[in-house]
């Protein structure tokens, strides 16, 4: 289970933890050049992070530190933020494809890309949520491949540390104790193998997956819950592909090709595992799904 950040050196710089209020933010933005693409914006200061906040829409500064992978407490002075030229519409900056036909006979499904340190949610293969993710670090890293949801809890607490509190709680793997939760969310993967997420995140997660079903005396299992598929490895040794964004907009991009090499193998057992728990939850015919995406509220 994920520890807490180590301390930073004394030379780093210090974070910026004035929160915005709502009532700063400008209202009024100009329309957006065609296409996405992206610019480093240096934090030089707290007054030009003021200045650069003041600039977005309600919502917007969620998005933007989503982008960076880092929660409000990781953005430091003396370093950049990765900005959008348009922040309106979140699913369009989503690093995964909107549809995987190859899903479509799947209820739900969650898939984590380590290298690009993203997670998201499709139901029927319509992409519903996408967000940032803190997977494991270098000596601890989360593992890869097929797994299910299993118990849930909205507050646990580590097993390497019972002072490490871990909320919105959703196993997935339950031999190693791998997790998605809340935690902080520090810019590269820094967890103990489970897979942080921010807090509107660690709470969608929670509530939208399922849990597994285990038989009356709890040593069997009845029905897995959703599955979740851990598709690759950070890449140590490069930079991480968000911050190269403003070269190459098409950085952070998993491809639906290399997610249907992945599958390709692994619907069997997905379709397999599945079966029990449409016996218990009899869901509608894959064609009549209709999956509505995530828009944050204002």
């Amino acid at each position: 289970m994920s520890p807490p950040s180590s301390s930073p050196p004394a030379d780093t710089p210090i974070p910026i933890l004035s929160p915005i209020l709502a009532d700063t933010v400008r209202q009024d933005t100009t329309a957006p050049a065609p296409g996405l693409h992206y610019k480093k914006v240096e934090i030089d200061s707290a007054r030009n992070f003021t200045d650069l906040v003041r600039g977005l829409r309600p919502g917007q500064f969620d998005w933007l530190l989503k982008i960076n992978r880092v929660d409000l407490k990781h953005v430091r002075t003396g370093e950049a933020l990765i900005v959008p030229n348009d922040l309106s519409d979140p699913m369009a900056l989503s690093p995964f494809p909107p549809r995987i036909e190859r899903l479509r006979a799947v209820p739900k499904m969650v898939l984590v890309s380590q290298r690009v340190q993203a997670f998201a949610a499709y139901e029927a293969g319509l992409l519903v949520r996408w967000g940032p993710t803190s997977t494991g670090k270098r000596s601890t890293p989360t593992p890869t491949g097929l797994f299910f949801t299993n118990w849930k809890s909205k507050e646990a607490h580590s097993t390497d540390d019972s002072t490490w509190v871990l909320k919105w709680y959703s196993n997935f793997d339950n031999r190693r104790g791998v997790a998605f939760h809340l935690y902080e969310l520090p810019g590269f993967p820094a967890s103990h193998a489970c897979a942080r997420l921010m807090i509107d995140d660690a709470q969608w997660i929670y509530d939208w997956t399922n849990a597994w079903v285990l038989s009356k005396g709890g040593k069997e299992i009845v029905a897995d819950g959703t599955p979740v598929l851990v598709l690759d490895e950070y890449h140590w040794d490069e930079p991480p592909p968000w911050r190269i964004l403003p070269q190459d907009p098409h950085a952070t991009d998993v491809t639906l090709e290399e997610i249907d090499r992945t599958l390709a193998g692994l619907l069997p057992e997905i379709y397999t595992r599945q079966e029990a728990e449409d016996l218990l939850n009899p869901r509608p015919n894959p064609d009549s799904v209709l999956a509505e995406p995530y828009v944050p509220t204002p």
